[in-house]
This record gives structure tokens, C-alpha cells and sequence, in this order.
């Protein structure tokens, strides 16, 4: 992934790495640091920047244009995991 020619700051990145992990913005600010209203700043800047129409979708964006990772997910043993 090339950083340099990502539309998102590393900010903006990181707050939809979390937001993708399924974190609140309270947790996302927690985790980073900073206030509530600057994880909603970051966000509504990263939803803008890839002219997309709600957060969802902002983080699908990312992740299929590749400007954020997200962890592997381990494999089920069995169907029985699922539940």
C-alpha cells in the first residue's frame, strides 16, 4: 500500500481502521487519544474524500482501493464455530 498517494491522512486512515474493527467513536477516541468530536471530524473528512455517502461505506472504500489494512480473520475449525 502506497501511504504517499492516499486521498486520507494517516489520521483519517486510522480512524476508519477502527471504525471497520467495529469500534464507537467514543472507543476510537479513546484509543487514539483525542476528543469525540475529532474522531467525528476525521471521519466526515475521510466520508468526503471518497465522495462516499455515510461512514459504511467510506470504510468499504478504503478497503477496496487499499488506503487501510484490516487483520486476517482466523478460519472456523468447523461450521460449528459460526454460531
Amino acid at each position: 500500500m502506497n501511504r504517499s498517494a492516499s486521498p486520507l491522512s494517516e489520521r483519517e486512515a486510522a480512524v476508519l481502521r477502527l471504525a471497520a474493527l467495529g469500534c464507537t467513536e467514543q472507543a476510537t477516541a479513546g484509543a487514539l487519544r483525542l476528543s469525540r468530536r475529532t474522531i467525528q471530524y476525521h471521519l466526515a473528512s475521510a466520508v468526503e474524500k471518497l465522495n462516499a455517502p455515510n461512514k459504511t461505506a467510506a470504510v468499504a472504500r478504503a478497503v477496496c482501493a487499499g488506503l487501510i489494512d484490516l487483520p486476517a480473520a482466523e478460519p472456523a475449525e468447523n461450521a460449528r464455530d459460526l454460531r
